[in-house]
């Protein structure tokens, strides 16, 4: 049966030897080539995550990320200032609510990654070097290359390295 709906994309930056992600509400590095990516990769899509994740990118932007439709998963909690956020019960309710885009991308925290490893068609990874300090850690994949997903690109720097994996068609 085809698949219907946008291309579900993860989108992270993630230590390569322990997978952190985050450590008090930020990231555990500076790399400005992966911001840079970020945006050019995410704008014009929209961006599913987490509640926390919403309130980090608040507080490091003081809004919502600029042309992209924000989609928040909370168990309620609204944020009133800014009434452009969406806020969704569940992460299939969100991919819901965005089935005419394209592309719609996976932002994080870690649960909301764990939920969509198994739906994600792409993952576009930052992979940085070395083993930060964190108090959010991507969910295990590495299991899951080769056998779900392929790489179809690579494209290395000095401390860091952006990755693209496929979903392979099953046959």
């Amino acid at each position: 049966m085809p698949k219907h709906g946008p291309e579900i994309v993860i989108i992270a930056a993630v230590a390569a030897a322990n997978r952190a992600i985050g450590l008090r509400g930020d990231l555990p590095w500076r790399v400005s080539a992966d911001l840079r990516r970020f945006k050019k990769l995410t704008y014009g899509y929209p961006v599913i995550m987490g509640r926390r994740t919403v309130e980090s990118v608040l507080d490091r932007l003081g809004g919502p990320l600029p042309g992209r439709p924000m989609l928040m998963l909370t168990s309620g909690k609204a944020l009133p200032a800014h009434p452009e956020i969406r806020p969704f019960a569940s992460l299939e309710s969100a991919l819901s609510a965005s089935s005419d885009a394209r592309k719609v991308f996976i932002c994080g925290g870690a649960a909301v990654y764990a939920a969509a490893l198994a739906i994600a068609d792409t993952l576009e990874l930052t992979i940085v070097e070395g083993n930060y300090p964190g108090d959010a850690f991507f969910p295990p994949y590495e299991h899951l290359l080769g056998r779900w997903f392929c790489l179809v690109e690579e494209d290395r720097h000095p401390g860091y390295r952006f990755v693209t994996y496929r979903r392979q068609k099953s046959g």
